[in-house]
């Protein structure tokens, strides 16, 4: 359908490619976004071959299983034994910590969800710093039930490991996401 200009002429109406144009120009902030948080998802993972992260997952592996053993000795009465990244119930290993078992997978993908949002860096550090110290305490969390689980409830193991406990970390991660967005968004209207 042609329409009239003022001097009489007829105009074309828009094509595909101007519809094309005009939709991605009001997308162009989602589509920065998904791949600001897809690159930065893409460099963890290439970030985890390399043998500077390696050893540092597994200072962190070792020394999550000492934290989980002080916790337990300290409210549990002693009944955990840690050697390395081995938790020990007697002379029984109940729980060996492994380098896939950190939380750091979980912290990072907040990480990469909160950076490319567009708001101030210092709320950005603060929303990634306090979700990963959440996200870390609840490893911890995650690290002890899984001891207890193996000493009382052996059968229950898998599906605890397997199943409840990496579904429960991504919804706690998404809430903490979610919490950080309303908390930006009410320092913003307050301003």
């Amino acid at each position: 359908m042609k329409k009239s200009s003022k001097r009489g002429k007829k105009r074309p109406s828009p094509g595909f490619r101007d519809v094309l144009h005009a939709w991605y120009q009001t997308k162009r902030p989602v589509f920065r976004y998904a791949g600001i948080f897809a690159g930065s998802v893409l460099f963890f993972c290439i970030l985890t071959l390399t043998p500077v992260y390696q050893s540092f997952l597994e200072r962190e592996v070792v020394w999550s299983a000492g934290l989980v053993h002080g916790v337990l000795s300290a409210f549990a009465g002693g009944d955990s034994v840690v050697s390395g990244g081995t938790l020990l119930r007697g002379e029984e290993a109940i729980l060996e910590v492994k380098t896939r078992c950190s939380g750091l997978s979980f912290c990072w993908l907040l990480c990469a969800a909160i950076f490319p949002f567009p708001a101030s860096w210092g709320l950005r550090i603060v929303g990634a710093v306090l979700g990963s110290l959440v996200l870390m305490a609840l490893n911890t969390l995650r690290i002890m039930s899984l001891f207890l689980v193996g000493c009382y409830y052996p059968g229950w193991f898998p599906a605890v490991h397997e199943q409840f406990w990496p579904t429960f970390s991504l919804l706690v991660a998404v809430l903490l996401m979610g919490a950080w967005l309303v908390w930006v968004k009410r320092l913003e209207q307050g301003k």
